[in-house]
């Protein structure tokens, strides 16, 4: 084998290694950002599980529990994305989704919508976002939504106690 081939084997040897550890850690990367779902019965107590879904349902929550999942978006404070992930709170439009915030006196109500589940498999429904220009020690929540326009990205801050919605965007999908 001529130098000149051994150079190019050992090129594009070292260029196809390359590109596959680059892919091995993006992959790893974005693994590590996607916050597992956990059941609320393992996550809450009874009592705190109960008071939760009789928020956000009008039906006695019983048989509700057992469908409820949760996300810890963030542990100190513990913020948490509740998903009711149950015919009795859904409907034509999406799934009853709350986001609950541990204080002194327990699990407060934060933020709470309506939100179809069904994305593209690479966008998450709720991300983490940047801490917005005032001071809060909460960060912002990213929302995404399916819209028939596109991919609609909506940025939630913490404000006076709740999230509120501070800016709306839509990213048309390629075909």
């Amino acid at each position: 084998m001529s130098s000149k081939r051994k150079f190019q084997f050992i090129f594009l040897f070292f260029v196809g290694l390359l590109v596959t550890v680059l892919f091995s850690v993006v992959s790893l990367i974005s693994m590590a950002r996607a916050i597992p779902w956990q059941s609320a019965n393992q996550y809450f107590e009874a009592a705190v599980l109960e008071q939760i879904v009789t928020d956000n349902a009008s039906l006695p929550p019983i048989g509700i529990e057992q469908h409820v999942r949760v996300q810890e978006l963030l542990s100190d404070p513990r913020l948490v994305l509740v998903d009711f992930n149950s015919e009795q709170v859904c409907g034509s439009l999406g799934c009853a989704y709350s986001v609950y915030l541990e204080q002194d006196n327990g699990f407060q109500l934060v933020f709470q919508q309506y939100l179809n589940p069904h994305l593209p498999p690479d966008v998450e429904l709720v991300t983490l976002g940047d801490y917005p220009s005032w001071e809060s020690a909460l960060p912002c929540l990213v929302i995404h939504q399916l819209v028939e326009s596109g991919l609609q990205k909506m940025q939630v801050c913490y404000h006076s106690g709740s999230y509120r919605i501070t800016e709306k965007t839509v990213t048309a999908l390629a075909d």
